[in-house]
């Protein structure tokens, strides 16, 4: 509803950005902008997070030394890595691991040589930092990136090649984000970045529907640092409910 009463009020849509965090929510949304909009939905830039990461690698690829055709691991072709290089106790557990890892690297110390040239400024366990420069290793024989290596190397393009990031910070002057409550701060850090501190971003969301936890969602954090970024931020409580009787 946003959005479509934005493009009624006659903004860019080429230039307005919406993130979620399913593929299904993401066509959702993209069939309700259409009945409201029409044509003008199909340029407006509408994706989870991590095809958001994805577009922008894609089109950097070079300048992060990334080659262009690489191919994205979901965590089950993740866990058949770390399978492959004799990690047979307890894979999963230790790819969430890896995944913590270059997700909580602080904006100090990315590193376009990737995380395993900054494991020594974090902390890590020994098992993980015999284990991790062999799996990124591996996923590079096999040109391909895991779901953190897209947050991890966007993050890098964004903090540590202006003239890139300038250039993608000027591509969007409306953004908003779906479902706050399950966003990673590295996932935050990417829109902050965009967004530049012009204040175009607005979170939505419903604390009491964390499920994410495990895997780092700290919505009260995500939210405080918002309010410390882009202040002064204004609050409005959605009190309708359109989803129950």
């Amino acid at each position: 509803e946003r959005v479509a009463r934005a493009l009624d009020a006659g903004y860019d849509p080429a230039a307005m950005l919406c993130v979620t965090f399913t593929n299904r929510a993401a066509n959702e949304m993209r069939a309700r902008i259409q009945s409201r909009a029409g044509n003008r939905a199909g340029r407006v830039t509408l994706k989870t997070f991590h095809a958001l990461c994805a577009t922008i690698i894609r089109a950097e690829a070079a300048a992060l030394g990334i080659f262009r055709d690489y191919v994205i691991c979901d965590e089950t072709d993740s866990v058949e890595i770390l399978k492959s290089l004799g990690c047979q106790e307890g894979p999963k557990d230790v790819f969430f691991q890896i995944s913590g890892i270059k997700s909580a690297v602080p904006p100090d110390l990315l590193n376009l040589n990737g995380v395993q040239a900054v494991m020594d400024e974090l902390e890590v366990s020994e098992e993980i930092k015999g284990l991790l420069p062999r799996y990124q290793t591996k996923l590079q024989e096999q040109h391909a990136l895991d779901f953190s290596d897209l947050v991890y190397w966007t993050r890098c393009l964004l903090h540590l090649l202006p003239d890139k990031a300038a250039a993608w910070r000027h591509r969007f002057n409306w953004i908003q984000l779906d479902e706050v409550q399950d966003t990673h701060a590295s996932e935050y850090d990417v829109l902050c970045q965009v967004a530049d501190h012009r204040g175009s971003l607005a979170l939505y969301g419903d604390i009491d529907q964390t499920i994410y936890g495990w895997r780092g969602s700290n919505p009260l954090a995500v939210i405080g640092q918002f309010k410390t970024d882009f202040a002064p931020v204004t609050e409005h409580s959605l009190k309708l409910n359109y989803r129950a009787t």
